[in-house]
């Protein structure tokens, strides 16, 4: 199972899994070492599909921008 790599362009993505290691729970685009963007879902385990999407705003390193 992939949680991080990278890209030809040395572009860091990242991928947390929930507590089944069965779906992903968020996702991080990294654009410098410390400036990501981040989406994070919630599933619906009966219907095996998200339920909601967040798109956050840019983050640097735990701070909102």
């Amino acid at each position: 199972m992939v949680v991080e790599s990278k890209d030809v362009f040395e572009v860091r993505s990242s991928v947390a899994y929930n507590a089944y290691q069965l779906l992903p729970i968020s996702s991080k685009q990294y654009l410098t070492s410390t400036t990501y963007l981040e989406t994070a879902v919630g599933h619906d385990y009966r219907m095996m599909q998200p339920y909601w999407v967040k798109r956050s705003a840019l983050k640097v390193e735990g701070n909102k921008i």
